[in-house]
């Protein structure tokens, strides 16, 4: 009878490299949903003809293509996107205070935190089970 450990969405076990797999998954939808959520706010800044919710204006194009940069890179299983979407991320958030002086939708950061965590802790996992897969 084998025990079958729980899953947690939040800190996924990255042992294995289907589960793995599933982080970078997280991470890929963080990326995703970001970059849908950006570039909705940046069309609306578009359309007010000015900046939305204190600091978002039609520069946040820019910030939607990276974060589908971000995705594509993820999808790719790429260290170096797994980073960069979580780098991006909280430097988005450290402006978000610095323009407004508040920070803004707490708990939705905190989800997406812990997404692109799961990105790159998925994506470093897969790279070091590759290389023992391999060397096996």
């Amino acid at each position: 009878m084998s025990v079958q450990k729980k899953s947690n969405v939040f800190w996924p076990d990255v042992g294995t490299i289907e589960n793995a797999k599933g982080a970078v998954k997280a991470g890929l939808v963080a990326a995703i949903l970001v970059a849908t959520i950006t570039a909705a706010f940046a069309t609306w800044a578009v359309y007010a003809g000015g900046t939305v919710a204190g600091f978002i204006d039609a520069w946040a194009f820019l910030d939607a293509v990276l974060f589908g940069a971000v995705a594509v890179g993820l999808y790719k299983e790429s260290r170096v996107a797994a980073v960069a979407g979580l780098l991006l991320y909280l430097a988005g958030k450290v402006n978000q205070v610095i323009s407004t002086g508040q920070f803004q939708g707490p708990v939705l950061a905190i989800f997406f935190v812990l997404f692109f965590v799961s990105g790159v802790r998925g994506t470093f996992a897969l790279h070091r089970l590759r290389q023992v897969q391999a060397s096996a």
